[in-house]
């Protein structure tokens, strides 16, 4: 833990710059371990952050990671397809408190850790908070300010909070161009 306070954040991104032949901003704070392992081609905007206890963090090839982003492993494991794109200010936390015992206060719970899988060709729009446990199928769209409680199948188009599926990408796309034709 010493280690991530001790090099600068500038050499911490020239690290991965280097290592894994991504763009990370001077500006992101990347935590140096070995448990961050980040494909080729991903970039990484300026203020996102990305940080682990135990678990690991493993992004694909040309991720897109935006500003202020937030993505923590805790003990569990969090897994980002290839070719997913994140806006800003999202979420995505593979650590939570149980509430079993109504005898312990909470912060003394259990902590419930599954982990996160986000499968490739995925977008996930502005502010979405992604929960643990969850798993986003490959090809899909979550909308802006969802929040992902639970697994979003393949292909499908999820919003609101809870994050619900309206639809798949195919169907969709069909859908807005028929409603937007001139009669």
């Amino acid at each position: 833990m010493l280690e991530r306070y001790a090099v600068p954040n500038f050499l911490r991104s020239l690290f991965y710059s280097a290592r894994f032949a991504c763009l990370i901003s001077l500006r992101a704070d990347v935590q140096l371990t070995s448990c961050i392992r980040l494909g080729r081609g991903t970039n990484i905007r300026p203020y996102a952050r990305l940080i682990t206890t135990a678990g690991s963090i493993t992004l694909g090839r040309h991720c897109g990671i935006n500003s202020f982003t937030m993505i923590a492993a805790g003990n569990a494991p969090i897994t980002i397809g290839d070719h997913v794109n994140i806006g800003p200010s999202t979420t995505i936390i593979a650590s939570n408190y149980g509430s079993e015992d109504p005898r312990l206060p909470m912060m003394y719970q259990p902590k419930i850790e599954k982990g996160i899988v986000i499968e490739d060709d995925v977008l996930i729009g502005a502010s979405v908070v992604v929960l643990d446990g969850v798993r986003i199928g490959r090809g899909s769209i979550v909308g802006g300010g969802a929040v992902v409680t639970k697994d979003v199948p393949p292909m499908s188009i999820a919003v609101g909070n809870p994050a619900r599926v309206i639809g798949t990408r195919g169907k969709m796309v069909t859908r807005l161009r028929e409603e937007t034709l001139p009669v």
